[in-house]
């Protein structure tokens, strides 16, 4: 006979209750992009977002500095083409379950916010999943 521990539920990325619970906040202002003959900036977050909203952060009144957003290096970098570009100013959100993004800039000036929440699913439970992150997918990159 089993011990009722080994029974322990747990929160999982196919568990829609981690996903209906109110997201944990995260929030990144102010990061330094760099230009892209550069290796681009990897936000790693602590648990599966449930949406990521990212803002160009240079404003609209400073010379073009857009920025490249995206979910593997390959992606946003050299002659990736599976990117979001942003404009000075503007923001992009969407309702992605994600672990990882990764950002690149055009211009020296480049510099962008993060706005996510957290879904309940902790990074390290994802080492118990098929699906460990979604580079090499296709329009990830």
């Amino acid at each position: 006979m089993k011990d009722l521990n080994e029974f322990k539920y747990e929160f999982g990325l196919g568990n829609v209750g981690a996903f209906q619970l109110g997201a944990k906040p995260y929030a990144s202002a102010s990061l330094a992009i760099g230009i892209s003959s550069s290796a681009p900036v990897h936000v790693e977050f602590p648990a599966v977002t449930q949406f990521v909203t990212v803002r160009n952060a240079v404003p609209t009144t400073e010379a073009d500095a857009p920025i490249r957003f995206g979910w593997s290096a390959l992606g946003v970098s050299g002659s990736g083409t599976n990117y979001i570009e942003l404009e000075n100013g503007a923001s992009y959100t969407g309702a992605w379950m994600c672990t990882d993004i990764y950002i690149i800039g055009t211009a020296l000036t480049s510099s962008a916010d993060i706005v996510a929440g957290m879904a309940h699913v902790r990074r390290e439970k994802l080492s118990e999943a098929p699906l460990l992150n979604w580079t090499g997918t296709v329009g990830v990159g």
